[in-house]
């Protein structure tokens, strides 16, 4: 642990890169009016990172080239990677955050799933326990012993925090197919069924279904289901969970069911899968 120029405290830098889940920069950041990071993308600099803070007091500012937002006490925020951001605190009153640097595939897979493509998303919800979490586990562990398992779950937390759970569709949009599939996107890890479907984005089921197959050559469930199997793939590779666990959080009621949608999807059992891949997490 140490205090950086900027006044913040790190507990954990990377020196070691994992390409699978890569934990690069984790801490706090104290109050500090001359306080201001740049993400920059330039053709000598590729800020290639995600970056989930939490606002415990004070607020600050999130600069892009469009946009201008404002962060206070209580938010939680991510900032994609290969963005361009420029963020520092209000100088009348300057903020407290936790914050952690992630980069890595399985991260790349989660900003896939959820359909994230915002530079920015900021949420009224409290991940500080999270971040501490993570942070905490560091320091116990030590560098060389990082829980690896562990850290994927509280990252899988915290992007399904920030995920949009109130979607705002414009009924006059043409592309009613694009609008279903960004629905069924965003409820990867919920029950959704058609009958919900219909409900939430005030469109007959018949509607749905034939105006999906008709774009994407598949029904919007199994396209859901296929979804959620690939998700489970994921979690599979990148954690020591159990087929149970995961089947739960990928909202599937059924384990073993589960494990015969992975089987005939990928032609191996999940444990098989597992060690087929061999990922060195």
């Amino acid at each position: 642990m140490y205090i950086n120029s900027m006044g913040e405290r790190i507990y954990y830098k990377c020196y070691q890169f994992n390409n699978f889940l890569n934990v690069a920069l984790a801490g706090t950041t104290y109050p500090n009016q001359n306080y201001k990071i740049f993400h920059n993308i330039t053709k000598n600099t590729i800020y290639d990172y995600y970056v989930f803070e939490y606002v415990e007091s004070g607020k600050g500012y999130i600069e892009t080239p469009y946009q201008k937002y404002i962060v206070k006490s209580g938010d939680t925020y991510f900032l994609n990677k290969l963005k361009y951001h420029v963020y520092y605190p209000d100088k009348n009153d300057l903020y407290t955050k936790l914050f952690v640097v992630l980069s890595g595939s399985f991260i790349d897979s989660l900003v896939r799933i959820y359909n994230i493509d915002k530079s920015v998303i900021i949420v009224q919800k409290d991940s500080k326990e999270i971040l501490e979490s993570i942070i905490n586990n560091i320091e116990d562990k030590g560098v060389d012993e990082i829980d690896y398992d562990f850290i994927s779950q509280q990252v899988l937390k915290l992007f399904q925090m920030i995920k949009n759970d109130n979607i705002v569709f414009e009924n006059n949009s043409a592309d009613y197919s694009s609008i279903i599939m960004s629905y069924l996107n965003a409820n990867i890890t919920e029950k959704i069924s058609l009958d919900k479907m219909s409900n939430d984005l005030h469109i007959s089921k018949s509607h749905i279904e034939r105006l999906f197959k008709e774009k994407y050559n598949t029904t919007p469930m199994k396209y859901f289901m296929n979804m959620k199997i690939s998700y489970a793939a994921n979690l599979l590779s990148a954690t020591n969970q159990s087929v149970t666990f995961i089947a739960r959080t990928v909202g599937i009621d059924d384990p073993k069911y589960l494990s015969k949608c992975i089987k005939k999807k990928y032609g191996f059992s999940p444990s098989k899968y597992r060690k087929q891949k061999n990922v060195a997490i």
